[in-house]
């Protein structure tokens, strides 16, 4: 399962909306003992590694937060980890570090123009004249 990470008004939201029997669905589960929110599907319990449920969990998640918005709509949630449970009930996560750049550039041109002596030329204003 993959374990989110949001508003918490979102997740009551997705809770509403994706309640089981419902494939996937989201709930409250219980990790070192709180509560986590939780995305199950069958289509992550037969994943071999938390590589590959962390891919399919990005893919649900991001078609989720695209419905939800439509029918509640609600802000998107995000991926936080992903959480296995043992046969003997012991939950483990894991963590993903990720690094996530955003940049913003402005462009600003100036030109003059300059004489053979190195003078700046000052540029003439042409008028439009009435008749």
């Amino acid at each position: 399962m993959a374990q989110l990470a949001g508003d918490e008004v979102e997740f009551r939201d997705w809770e509403e909306s994706l309640r089981r029997p419902f494939d996937p669905s989201c709930e409250r589960v219980p990790h070192d003992g709180g509560l986590i929110w939780a995305l199950r599907s069958r289509s992550l319990d037969h994943l071999e590694t938390a590589e590959e449920v962390r891919e399919r969990a990005l893919l649900l998640i991001d078609r989720l937060n695209g419905a939800l918005s439509l029918e509640a709509g609600t802000q998107p949630l995000k991926f936080d980890a992903v959480v296995r449970i043992d046969d003997q009930g012991v939950s483990r996560r894991y963590i993903f570090a990720e690094i996530s750049e955003k940049m913003r550039a402005t462009t600003m041109a100036l030109a003059e123009a300059r004489d053979r002596a190195g003078n700046r030329v000052l540029r003439r204003r042409h008028r439009a004249h009435k008749s």
